[in-house]
């Protein structure tokens, strides 16, 4: 929800909590910030409504990669034009997008709170292979492989694949087949 918005639903729960009705306004002998804050805390667990709506986008998003066939979902990636095998929210929205858009694309900027709990809560299940983005999903160790291998992610051909595109079973073993734009160097074999 846009941020005006949410501070209007504040405001508006502060005047009914805090007696403030009309022009006429009264001292306080409680802080918002103190019922703002859990039960647990001596509040009375009010919340941020921007917190809340991030953690309902959260949600939103999480469920947006577990339900691949669901109709809202194939109803979403028609309207917006992304791909149905895309696991994650997190491409770059651009300047036309709608404000829907751009806040559920804001819980993916790095730095922010709601970045690191979604990174760190959300996991990539290989599966077939056929919706885990090679390059950039995380996987293992923490990081896209595209910030371990950098020099290996700028010679790749294909920088979108899932894994599936990235190499074949053969009987029982898997063969990795990536495809570069040159042979690498002595050097650059590790």
């Amino acid at each position: 929800m846009p941020v005006c918005v949410a501070n209007k639903i504040e405001r508006l729960q502060r005047e009914f909590f805090l007696g403030d009705r009309g022009i006429k306004k009264k001292i306080h002998s409680i802080k918002w910030a103190q019922l703002c804050k859990s039960k647990n805390e001596c509040g009375l667990g009010i919340g941020s409504v921007l917190l809340k709506n991030q953690g309902l986008l959260a949600k939103w998003v999480w469920r947006f990669g577990l339900e691949d066939i669901s109709l809202w979902r194939r109803v979403i990636c028609a309207k917006y034009g992304v791909p149905l095998d895309v696991l994650r929210w997190d491409w770059n929205c651009g300047a036309c997008s709608s404000w829907f858009i751009k806040t559920v694309g804001t819980l993916f900027l790095d730095g922010s709170n709601s970045a690191q709990v979604l990174k760190e809560g959300l996991r990539v299940i290989v599966g077939r292979g056929d919706r885990a983005r090679f390059w950039s999903d995380v996987m293992v160790g923490g990081s896209p492989l595209k910030y371990a291998f950098p020099r290996i992610y700028t010679l790749a051909v294909d920088k979108l694949g899932s894994i599936r595109n990235f190499g074949k079973r053969i009987g029982l073993e898997w063969k990795w087949e990536i495809i570069l734009r040159r042979l690498l160097f002595n050097c650059e074999k590790e």
